[in-house]
């Protein structure tokens, strides 16, 4: 091929390829381009996924990984979460039940030391004096008895005391919707100590007043059922109305026991008491001989007086008692040998006490029939338990030193000037000012349901509280009458209906409500108000620990109920001093023992309770161990990453991207050519 020839062929090849090349590119879509640069996004894409499954070691990184599988691996992560929670609660149960078996263990200790030291005072061959050494030893160990059950503790809940979980239980929550119940049965910080007297129960009245008027059949319930009458009477008769009330027991799950305490105060032991002085236990009079000193007294009483029983107590106070409940009266001889004993004379009415079959709590209210005095008949108030009670109404009269009324063993002091008249709402506010020292918090309302003559009330002159409210008065029903009393805005009181058509007047500060000149327009209970009609508030009283309110007057016996009635409330709480867990006779002696064997059968019942209880937290513990761990396995098969999977397509994709990468350089080299030629011309 000649020059020419060679020249002319290499210019056509150049001409052929720059119009094969022109073909090929298009200006406005370079599909090329964009077609390389979503293959390199894919490629991008992939080796980020590959890469987040390595990094992680999750095969599912976000829903769009697998929708499905994310949610069950989530439903799963939440019931292994629970589980792992739920061996931690169980965990908890077990060491609560380990304080509680460990302080029972050390309640049966001391229990099996006072039963070993009633054997020995029932011994005949002791004399007064060595039961009196026995009953020192016995009075320091129920202490102890006391404080193992007020200080035993887990987290700083009372364990035998736990008013947060409602009694004497606890639950354990061990998953979802299932939890364990630690029992404590009966036992509580009262009934370890206590449980030593014949006479302690869950609930304990004061001195129970006398019937005067009797108290209607169906006028008092105790735990929903309605209690029998009770013959009018002078005097407290706590052994009668014990036995009406365990006429019903096998209804109610309450029995009741009856008891009596008389406490001397401070004496010379060594003083001679003087002949004249008279008991009389349940019509039967005694009068007593002289006597050299207060053990002779004690040794003629006990040998003459039936129906009672005298001792010293570790105070060097005498103290006379009956586990029976009957009245004592005490008469004085003529030259006062009452008071060398620290006794005054008087008639002392005896204490009721409440204990449950179950341990739960015991509520005691009147009825519809009833009022609060019949309650007050049997010595309590409106009860849930014996950390809440609520009273009648305040008398209204001012409250003194001489009163004597403590709350929780706390002198309640002065409430309002002398000859003054009080509301609820001031008793409450006293209560609550000490309050830091008793554990009880006070609230006060007032509430009067009146039949209303609305005519009545139009231009009446009648004032509620002062406040002259119906002069201007031209409504025609008993809705018009309220927007008229509340639009008076008469402090706190307000006026709403109940659904027999009656007027309700309520204060729930406990502010007394008092109506002036209202006998034509008002009537209750069928009968018109008196011209001059006050209302007065009620008292409530609560604990926040659960622990036992106990509310009682040192005043002269006789003048009690008087003081008391001030609060609209009857003394609760039983007697200061102990009226079993003595040993100053044989025949107590035998008590003591018969007790000390109760409580003992309880702590053993509820110990075995315990055990049986961590047996069962062990197996829970044991069956959500499982559960986890099988679990955890089930969602690691579906959300975690298969690594020699994960690692190959690591690899792929990172082989593929930079693939992508070079070809996508390659596809912009057309066009890049193509618009040189078109530059360079």
């Amino acid at each position: 091929m000649t020059y020419t020839d060679m020249d002319f062929y290499l210019t056509f090849l150049k001409s052929t390829t720059l119009s094969r090349v022109i073909k090929m590119i298009t200006v406005g879509s370079m599909v090329n381009n964009i077609n390389g640069f979503m293959q390199l996004q894919k490629s991008q894409q992939s080796l980020f996924d590959a890469s987040a499954k390595l990094t992680s070691g999750k095969r599912i990184n976000s829903a769009k990984d697998d929708p499905a599988g994310l949610a069950i691996a989530n439903l799963m992560t939440s019931q292994i979460r629970a589980n792992n929670q739920g061996i931690r609660n169980a965990n908890d149960g077990i060491s609560f039940a380990q304080v509680a078996d460990g302080a029972l263990g050390g309640a049966s200790d001391v229990l099996q030391r006072i039963r070993e030291l009633a054997v020995q005072a029932g011994n005949g061959t002791l004399s007064d004096s060595n039961r009196n050494t026995i009953q020192n030893e016995i009075n320091q160990l129920s202490e102890q008895l006391s404080d193992i059950g007020t200080n035993t503790k887990f987290n700083g809940i009372n364990v035998f005391d736990n008013a947060d979980s409602g009694g004497q239980s606890l639950n354990i929550q061990v998953g979802f919707n299932q939890s364990i119940s630690l029992e404590l049965g009966s036992l509580s910080t009262g009934s370890l100590s206590g449980g030593l007297s014949s006479a302690s129960g869950q609930l304990n009245s004061g001195r129970v007043d006398a019937a005067t008027s009797g108290v209607a059949s169906g006028s008092v319930s105790i735990n929903g059922v309605n209690l029998g009458a009770l013959t009018a009477s002078s005097s407290g008769k706590a052994d009668v109305k014990a036995d009406v009330i365990n006429q019903v027991s096998g209804q109610t799950g309450v029995t009741a026991t009856a008891s009596n305490v008389i406490q001397g105060g401070s004496v010379n032991a060594y003083q001679p008491i003087s002949q004249g002085i008279s008991v009389t236990v349940d019509g039967t009079t005694t009068t007593l001989g002289s006597s050299a000193n207060l053990e002779g007294f004690v040794n003629d009483f006990n040998l003459n007086v039936a129906g009672a029983e005298a001792k010293i107590d570790s105070n060097g106070a005498l103290q006379i008692f009956n586990d029976t409940g009957k009245d004592i009266t005490l008469s004085d001889n003529t030259v006062g040998g009452l008071g060398s004993l620290g006794l005054s004379s008087g008639t002392f009415s005896g204490s009721i006490s409440l204990s449950s079959s179950d341990g739960s709590n015991i509520n005691i209210n009147t009825t519809e029939t009833g009022s609060f005095s019949d309650l007050q008949a049997f010595g309590f108030n409106q009860q849930q338990g014996a950390s809440s009670l609520t009273g009648g109404q305040v008398s209204g009269q001012n409250i003194s030193a001489s009163d004597g009324i403590t709350i929780n063993g706390v002198a309640l002091g002065s409430v309002g000037s002398i000859g003054g008249q009080i509301s609820a709402s001031d008793i409450s506010s006293a209560i609550n000012a000490i309050s830091d020292e008793t554990g009880v918090t006070a609230s006060a309302s007032t509430s009067v349901e009146l039949s209303t003559d609305v005519s009545a009330l139009q231009n009446n002159s009648l004032t509620l509280n002062g406040v002259d409210v119906f002069s201007s008065f031209t409504g025609s029903s008993l809705d018009d009458a309220i927007n008229q009393i509340n639009a008076a805005s008469i402090g706190d009181i307000q006026a709403s209906s109940n659904s027999d058509g009656e007027l309700v007047l309520s204060s729930n500060s406990g502010q007394d409500i008092n109506i002036e000149n209202g006998a034509t327009a008002f009537s209750k209970n069928s009968s018109s108000i008196a011209n001059s009609f006050t209302q007065s508030g009620e008292l409530s009283l609560n604990t926040s620990d659960g622990n036992n309110i106990t509310i009682s007057s040192t005043a002269a016996i006789g003048s009690q109920t008087t003081a008391l009635n001030k609060l609209g409330l009857s003394d609760v709480g039983g007697f200061s001093s102990s009226v079993g867990g003595n040993v100053a006779s044989a025949d107590n002696a035998g008590d003591l023992i018969e007790n000390i064997d109760n409580i003992i059968s309880q702590i053993d019942q509820t110990r075995s309770s315990l055990g049986a209880t961590q047996s069962r937290f062990l197996s829970t513990i044991n069956n959500l161990s499982q559960s986890s761990i099988q679990s955890q396995s089930a969602r690691s098969r579906i959300e975690d990453a298969d690594f020699a999977r994960s690692i190959s397509e690591f690899l792929q994709a990172r082989l593929s991207q930079q693939a992508s990468s070079s070809i996508f350089v390659k596809s912009q080299q057309a066009e890049r050519a193509f618009i040189s030629q078109l530059i360079s011309g």
